[in-house]
């Protein structure tokens, strides 16, 4: 998931490449011979790029009435089509015979069905399930499709592989539950230990506990911090309640556990801790509270949480204070995560610009180009 989202945070590349054969596009695939471009399928792939379902069709009735599916040069335009939403020509084209499973080779040896996901494309993810996509091959990082949809947060997606059996627990960058909780997908990490049958048991007191944390109701905190629950109690995900309090900007909540010995740079399994959270969240104040108490501004994640730091993860999110707080602090804005790449790097996003230019107006050191 070149980097999962570290290159970027996994949009750009396809954007530029199968996604738009067109201008700049054209000349990278060009350049890494991307199979759209073979013969004998050259003109069916430009009418699918095209959006021409009714040429595409016309093509496909009379030129292939077969498709085989060892033939790289006839799978090439299953992949355009499932990148570009062509719901009809994908249907057709599987009816014919061709392989649900082609990849992408200048795109993290992508499958369709990852294009699909990487597209947010629900339909599209269905008729490839359906006309037999495998759910758990993996891209040259690794990742299977569950980690792409739950990189995204997308709970439709997610749920679809889920229906077909998809495996949780191969690892990329990260398993899907530790990708989603270090993407800070809340909902999805509950699904993704309930169906992997992991979700924590509460006794009474960590369930009040973490009852008032969510309430931020400072004094059934301290209640129930009274009554035998422990400020380092772990909630139902596993992770430390006050990390709960951190990434839902609990203040009162943090003030009470911290006012009671609670751990402040305590870390869950990937390696995040609550101030790590707090930063993809983007609440400087439960920051600051944090710091003020002691937590580090440079913990660095697990190397199945590719090593981020807070920066990373407040760049990722496009956490514009908190950045520019981060930066003022004295964290040091070109720090690697554990596969060498900046805060800076994780930013190539469309979405990430505003991120991106901060970063270099406090100093962050620019990018290399990308290589074709």
């Amino acid at each position: 998931m070149s980097k999962q989202e570290q290159v970027s945070p996994r949009t750009t590349g396809l954007k530029y490449a199968l996604g738009q054969c067109i201008g700049a596009g054209m000349l990278l695939l060009a350049m890494v011979g991307e199979p759209c471009l073979a013969a004998p399928s050259t003109e069916l792939a430009a009418a699918i790029r095209a959006g021409d379902d009714a040429r595409a069709l016309q093509l496909l009735a009379t030129a292939l009435p077969a498709m085989d599916p060892a033939a790289a040069d006839q799978a090439a335009p299953l992949l355009i089509a499932a990148s570009r939403g062509r719901h009809v020509v994908t249907q057709r084209l599987l009816a014919l015979g061709a392989d649900p499973n082609p990849r992408f080779a200048a795109y993290l040896n992508a499958t369709a069905l990852m294009l699909a996901i990487d597209s947010r494309d629900a339909k599209m993810v269905e008729l490839l399930l359906a006309g037999g996509a495998g759910v758990d091959l993996v891209d040259s990082q690794g990742d299977p499709a569950l980690n792409w949809a739950v990189y995204y947060g997308d709970r439709p997606i997610t749920e679809l592989l889920l229906l077909y059996k998809a495996r949780s627990d191969l690892v990329g960058h990260g398993n899907a539950l530790e990708v989603a909780m270090r993407r800070g997908h809340q909902a999805l990490v509950l699904r993704l230990l309930d169906y992997r049958g992991e979700r924590k048991p509460l006794d009474a007191l960590s369930r009040s506990l973490v009852r008032a944390i969510e309430s931020d109701n400072a004094a059934a905190v301290k209640a129930a911090l009274a009554a035998g629950a422990k400020p380092d109690a772990l909630d139902e995900t596993h992770r430390p309640v006050l990390a709960l309090a951190a990434r839902g900007a609990k203040l009162n909540a943090l003030e009470a556990l911290m006012g009671a010995g609670a751990k402040v740079d305590a870390s869950d399994s990937i390696g995040l801790t609550p101030l790590m959270e707090a930063a993809r969240e983007g609440h400087v104040a439960v920051c600051r509270r944090l710091r003020a108490g002691g937590a580090s501004l440079s913990a660095q994640a697990a190397k199945r949480a590719v090593g981020v730091t807070p920066l990373h993860l407040a760049a990722s999110a496009g956490r514009l204070e908190m950045i520019s707080w981060l930066v003022a602090e004295g964290v040091p804005i070109d720090a690697p995560d554990a596969e060498g790449t900046s805060p800076l790097g994780w930013t190539g996003d469309d979405s990430l610009k505003a991120a991106a230019e901060l970063l270099l107006s406090l100093g962050a050191k620019p990018l290399p180009p990308a290589k074709p």
